[in-house]
């Protein structure tokens, strides 16, 4: 478990944003859901901080972005890292604050009054 294994895996699984240098840490999943997930290599314990997440017409409000989430928490518990971000919306086409916090709180994220975010993993059963 480990936060280069995470990211390894997060990278083998989607594809380059674009060409640019600029966007090195920007990814598309499924072809569907822009992100940027970078590794916090500062933090006490594994920590992997999702920068901007998002979709685009078409796809807005298809599910794609949760479905998204999911798989990165998927990943996340296998690999025992924690993951961070902030709720700040994009543009005036989506999710308000308040919306977008409460949206993120339904997928288990825990906010401070800042809107800093944390997505625990979940503690694997010892047997």
């Amino acid at each position: 478990m480990s936060l280069d294994a995470f990211m390894d895996e997060f990278l083998g699984a989607t594809t380059p944003f674009n060409d640019s240098p600029k966007h090195k840490n920007e990814r598309w999943w499924n072809d569907t859901v822009h992100l940027e997930v970078l590794a916090n290599r500062y933090a006490e314990y594994d920590k992997a901080n999702i920068a901007f997440i998002g979709t685009y017409y078409p796809n807005r409000g298809q599910g794609h972005a949760k479905k998204c989430f999911l798989w990165l928490f998927d990943l996340a518990n296998k690999h025992g890292v924690t993951l961070t971000g902030k709720a700040a919306p994009v543009g005036s086409t989506g999710l308000s604050k308040t919306e977008l916090k409460r949206w993120y709180r339904g997928l288990g994220w825990t906010f401070d009054r800042n809107s800093n975010g944390v997505w625990e993993p979940k503690q694997k059963e010892v047997v």
